[in-house]
């Protein structure tokens, strides 16, 4: 690393700070106030935590000038100017080798904690010996969904598990970070959070997930900020394939490890952006060199196993790339948006505060089921030629891929964006389906069918009494490599309750009500103040 332009390194040993927060900042410091207010709220009390303001070459003429400000307004407060480096990467290194606390989070300069965040993360990774602690994130904008590694609390994930989550935003131990030089890529670069995070889980011996607690929440603009130019995505596939790298070089010796740390990468960064729906090209010379490159990043950087363990159709689009045929990418692009989860009520029953949801959720295409028709293969079932064509996809299915569906069932408040899993039980099935004209024709065909049961404790969401506002009942599930989500719908009022269940809550007042959305016939949950004592 070059030398700093401010600031230099201090005591690398034990010290009585418990966490350093580390934030860089280019331009826009009027977005830091939420942030402040929450560090300044802390629980874990401002004589243990250390907050590192890393100016990376502002040129608003008062960023600079109002960082200072802040931190002689702050307890245990510093600010470092930088020249401009183009990306976080180069701040966060700075804050890192600058930092005094036992532990380290790195934070965005438009995010906020949770007023318990830091006391509840570190107390955890003390509890647990961690060297990386992931926090319940709360994701407000674009997106604005949580993975599915917040379901719940737990001590130790396995390395490939933890890669869902490749954000910077978590608790890192310091010593440890030092002790296996993990740092930032520098530079104007993208995906320079993903190495950071990946390095570091390569080498954790403990990583730990703390979801009993909202943590911390993540500002998560649209891609309008993004430039779409044809170096951009050159940029980007580079800095993905330093990522592949970087696991295949630390698990030369563990091909399994290997197989599975990829899936992230490959899947999400390179797959899923090869159509038109993500990271589209400004002119055809663009397309043209992305599907160069993600072809020449997908042949050159990635083992045939881990095209074999995805779902059809990213298998599909890996081998339309292998093929160099641009036009079936966008073909099965196109194929894969019209895939929708169809999620129906069956039954909803309350016993006090006690709410249970039956519900059916059937894979669609354009609003008809998908059809699977067997293979030769007694075990393999084929798509339908109108959900993905035989000359498009990698081979027919097996039937245990096909049911080996992934349910999240979460609720979640319009009003805070907090979203909290629920407890569920499920099940997945190929189901024959006699009616219908594509199914008279072909009698070994089934539509892939789950049914499911929920429950929902009103005084027991994210471990307190449900919040007040409108609460949705939100159904996630991977199924052929897609991504597909869906609210729950009431088509047949039979499966409501005669009376609509109601209950009154006591702290705060409080009074939880079934509702059913008149625009989309989704069902929901309103919580309302209760102001007058009277009414409890």
């Amino acid at each position: 690393m070059e030398p700093f332009v401010h600031g230099t390194p201090v005591d690398r040993v034990t010290t009585t700070i418990d966490c350093t927060v580390v934030i860089p900042v280019f331009n826009r410091v009027e977005a830091l106030g939420p942030g402040i207010e929450s560090l300044r709220a802390q629980t874990l009390g401002a004589d243990r935590i250390e907050i590192i303001y890393v100016d990376d070459g502002s040129n608003d003429g008062r960023t600079p000038l109002m960082i200072d400000q802040i931190v002689a307004n702050t307890r245990n407060a510093r600010a470092f100017h930088e020249p401009a480096s183009g990306s976080p990467g180069r701040p966060r290194n700075v804050g890192l080798a600058n930092a005094r606390g036992d532990y380290v989070f790195f934070a965005d300069h438009d995010d906020w904690f949770d007023p318990e965040a830091l006391e509840r993360l570190v107390g955890w990774a003390r509890q647990h010996d961690s060297d990386v602690v992931i926090g319940k994130v709360v994701a407000h904008g674009r997106r604005a969904v949580i993975p599915r590694i917040f379901r719940e609390s737990r001590a130790s994930i396995p390395a490939p598990e933890a890669m869902i989550s490749l954000t910077p935003h978590k608790l890192f131990r310091r010593a440890f970070l030092l002790a296996h030089d993990i740092t930032a890529p520098e530079g104007r670069l993208r995906l320079e959070d993903h190495h950071f995070v990946t390095h570091a889980y390569l080498h954790a011996q403990t990583i730990s997930v703390y979801a009993d607690h909202v943590c911390y929440h993540h500002n998560h603009p649209g891609e309008g900020n993004f430039s779409r130019s044809a170096l951009d995505l050159e940029v980007y596939v580079a800095s993905n394939r330093e990522v592949i790298e970087l696991i295949r070089h630390h698990t030369a010796d563990d091909e399994s490890l290997r197989d599975a740390m990829l899936h992230r990468p490959v899947l999400h960064e390179l797959l899923k952006k090869a159509g038109p729906r993500r990271m589209r090209p400004a002119t055809a010379d663009g397309e043209e060199l992305k599907h160069q490159v993600l072809r020449d990043a997908l042949t050159e950087s990635v083992p045939g196993a881990v095209i074999d363990r995805l779902g059809a159709f990213p298998r599909a689009t890996a081998k339309a790339l292998r093929n160099d045929d641009p036009d079936a990418v966008r073909r099965i692009d196109a194929r894969a948006a019209a895939l929708s989860l169809r999620a129906e009520l069956v039954e909803l029953r309350a016993t006090g505060n006690i709410w249970t949801v039956d519900y059916r959720l059937v894979l669609d295409r354009d609003g008809v089921p998908v059809a699977f028709t067997r293979a030769a293969a007694h075990d393999d079932w084929c798509l339908d030629e109108e959900t993905l064509p035989a000359a498009d996809a990698d081979g027919p299915e097996p039937a245990a891929r096909l049911v080996a569906v992934d349910l999240e069932v979460l609720i979640a408040s319009r009003r805070t964006s907090v979203q909290w899993h629920l407890p569920t039980t499920y099940s997945v099935a190929l189901a024959q389906r006699p009616h219908g004209r594509h199914f008279r024709r072909h009698p070994e065909t089934a539509t892939l069918t789950l049914t499911g049961t929920s429950t929902i404790d009103l005084t027991r969401v994210g471990g307190t009494q449900i919040g007040p506002g409108v609460w949705d009942i939100v159904l996630r599930a991977e199924i052929l490599g897609e991504d597909l989500r869906a609210r729950l719908i009431v088509i047949d009022e039979s499966a409501l309750p005669t009376v609509f269940p109601e209950v009154l809550l006591s702290a705060p007042r409080a009074r939880a009500a079934a509702r059913v959305t008149e625009a989309k016939r989704a069902l929901a949950i309103e919580v309302s103040r209760v102001r007058r004592t009277g009414d409890l």
